[in-house]
Order: C-alpha cells, then sequence, then structure tokens
C-alpha cells in the first residue's frame, strides 16, 4: 500500500512543488500568520481608527440620516468641562484605588 504522503507528493504538479520546496520557513511562517494579523487589523485596529474619527465629528447613531459635520475637538472640551463627567471619574478613581489597596493587602 502506498504512503499517502508519497501519492500526494507525486500528484503536486511539478510547477507548484519546486514553489513549494522553495519557500523559506520565514516565508512560510508568515503565511500563516498573515489571515491572523488581517483578522486583527479588521476586527479590531479599524474600528479603533473609525471611532477616533467620529469623535470629531457630530456624529449621532440615534440620526442616521443627520449630515455629518467636522467638530474638532468641540466635543473632547464638552466632556472635560462637564462637572458630572469629574464626579464619575472621581467615583471610578475611589473604587479602584480602594480595590486595589484591598486585593494587594490580602495576600
Amino acid at each position: 500500500m502506498p504512503n499517502p504522503i508519497e501519492a500526494a507528493a507525486r500528484a503536486t504538479p511539478a510547477p507548484l512543488a519546486r514553489k513549494v520546496r522553495g519557500l523559506s520557513d520565514r516565508a512560510i511562517a508568515w503565511i500563516f500568520v498573515a489571515p491572523t494579523i488581517f483578522l486583527l487589523l479588521a476586527i479590531n485596529i479599524f474600528p479603533l481608527i473609525w471611532t477616533i474619527r467620529l469623535s470629531f465629528t457630530n456624529y449621532a447613531a440615534n440620526r442616521p440620516n443627520r449630515e455629518v459635520e467636522w467638530v474638532g475637538l468641540r466635543n473632547y472640551e464638552r466632556i472635560l468641562t462637564d462637572e458630572g463627567t469629574w464626579a464619575n471619574m472621581q467615583t471610578t478613581a475611589h473604587f479602584l484605588v480602594w480595590t486595589i489597596v484591598l486585593q494587594v493587602s490580602c495576600r
């Protein structure tokens, strides 16, 4: 009974077999890693960049037909000058500090 690996090697067309044999380990590694990198870019990096871009506009998801205009840093200025935002940040900071203190001291 013939070995399946040898049978597959014989069935591979000669030009393709030469190309596969000529690939370095680095090239083969990139062939395996490239789809993961592309998926990472498509699923994580693109939405992050798109969100940052939208943060400089007046885009509102609940008003899809409204024209989107560039507002620059106005959104950030509004958030950073809002007292409610700073109160929420202070509450979060207290929670963070006390959580870390309790976790470190209980070891």
